[in-house]
């Protein structure tokens, strides 16, 4: 097989969160990674009579963790993942993810999630920009579509 030609970067994904008010909010600007986890449920048995495993499978999971830049200007991603992991821990959120733009013929990655965690890391030997992360986990179908328009 020759090689490809057609490899992207995420440079410019675009990553969006409900806000408290249910509006897909662009957080691209204050984020820089993002990461999808895919999951099944697999059980495993074995018999008397063999050597290798059985295996059986159903039902599919996503975890996304997420990292933001900590900045004070609200609705940016730390604004939105504070208030969702403070104000309403129990609310899903829309969650959508665009690869490698928002651009026709790109992949939209979109979903109902619930935020499991939020990290904000503080050290005063570090000079650097803060970054916090959130882990966030599907709560219900999780599709993949081309982005048609």
């Amino acid at each position: 097989m020759a090689q490809t030609t057609t490899s992207e970067n995420a440079c410019d994904v675009v990553l969006q969160i409900d806000n408290s008010d249910g509006t897909l909010t662009d957080i691209s600007g204050s984020s820089n990674q993002c990461t999808m986890d895919f999951s099944r449920n697999v059980a495993e048995v074995f018999t008397f009579d063999g050597d290798w495993s059985i295996k059986k499978s159903c039902k599919s999971g996503v975890t996304i963790s997420v990292q933001v830049l900590y900045s004070i200007t609200a609705d940016e991603g730390r604004d939105l993942l504070e208030d969702w992991i403070f104000d309403t821990p129990t609310t899903s959120r829309s969650v959508r993810i665009d690869v490698p733009d928002s651009t026709v013929g790109g992949v939209r990655y979109e979903g109902e999630f619930v935020i499991e965690s939020y990290n904000l890391p503080l050290s005063a030997e570090d000079a650097g920009v803060i970054i916090c992360s959130a882990n966030l986990s599907n709560d219900g179908e999780f599709t993949r579509d081309a982005i048609s328009s």
